[in-house]
């Protein structure tokens, strides 16, 4: 994950705080994954595509697990992820 994708969840919600909340966490959840880790859980991908209403998806926090899938959105849009191979 790079960790300007997870910038641009906390710039959606206006803080660390804002984007914690968002997601069932505490701030200091959201430090440690801009600063300390390499990727954010896949499970808080998931619901920071969903709280950000797909402006920020999954492919794009995680494309070590979503790149190359097809991912059916609630939608039921077909979204396939590129490729990096």
């Amino acid at each position: 994950m790079k960790t300007h994708v997870l910038q641009k969840a906390v710039n959606f919600f206006g803080s660390q705080s804002g984007l914690a909340k968002a997601v069932g966490k505490k701030q200091g959840h959201v430090w440690w994954w801009l600063n300390k880790s390499t990727r954010v859980p896949v499970e808080i991908a998931l619901r920071i595509e969903k709280a950000t209403r797909g402006e920020i998806s999954r492919e794009e926090l995680r494309p070590d697990l979503f790149d190359g899938v097809t991912v059916v959105r609630p939608t039921g849009q077909f979204v396939q992820g590129e490729s990096g191979q």
